[in-house]
C-alpha cells in the first residue's frame, strides 16, 4: 500500500511537481506583466482554486478506493472522474465563470471532460503500464495536464459569453 512513499519514489516527483510550479508562476508573472492576464486574473484565480478542489475531490475518491478498497485503478478512476465531474460542474458555473446553467449546458460540461478523461487514461496508461509508477502519483501527474485541457474547453466552448441555452 505504501511502496510510493518511500523517498526515491516522492522525491523526484516532488521535485518536478516544485519546478513545474515555478515554470507556471513565471509564466503567469511574464503573462502578468505583458498585460495579458489582466482582464481574466480573477477568474484565473478562482479557476486555480476551484480546479485545485475538484483535484482534491478526485484524488481523494480515487486513493481511497485503491488504497483502501483495494478497487483497480482504471475502474476507480472512473468513479473519481464522475465525482470531479459533478462537484466541477456547479463550482465552474457559479463561481468561476458565474454563469446561469441548464440541461443542455451539463451536458456540454460533460461532453468536454469526456474527452480530457480521455486524456486521463491515456495518462494513467502510459504511466502505470509502460512507466511502472504506482497509481497515486501517476494520478496526480496526469491531473495537471487535465486541468489546463480542463479550463480550455470549459473557457471557450461550455461557460462562453453570449452562449444560449
Amino acid at each position: 500500500m505504501g511502496e510510493w512513499l518511500r523517498p526515491e519514489v516522492w522525491r523526484p516527483l516532488l521535485a518536478l511537481g516544485l519546478i513545474g510550479a515555478a515554470a507556471a508562476a513565471a509564466g503567469v508573472w511574464f503573462l502578468w506583466k505583458k498585460g495579458k492576464l489582466r482582464a481574466v486574473s480573477g477568474e484565473v484565480i478562482r479557476y486555480l482554486v476551484i480546479g485545485v478542489l475538484t483535484t482534491v475531490v478526485s484524488i481523494a475518491v480515487y486513493a481511497l478506493l485503491t488504497e483502501c478498497l483495494s478497487v483497480h485503478y482504471l475502474a476507480a478512476n472512473l468513479v473519481s472522474w464522475v465525482a470531479a465531474v459533478v462537484f466541477a460542474y456547479f463550482t465552474n458555473r457559479s463561481f468561476v465563470f458565474r454563469a446561469e446553467g441548464g440541461g443542455r449546458q451539463f451536458l456540454l460540461f460533460a461532453a468536454s471532460r469526456l474527452l480530457t478523461l480521455g486524456l486521463e487514461y491515456g495518462g494513467l496508461l502510459l504511466l502505470v503500464e509502460r512507466l511502472a509508477v504506482h497509481e497515486v502519483p501517476a494520478k496526480v501527474i496526469v491531473q495537471a495536464m487535465v486541468i489546463v485541457a480542463n479550463y480550455v474547453l470549459s473557457k471557450w466552448a461550455v461557460f462562453r459569453k453570449g452562449r444560449r441555452e
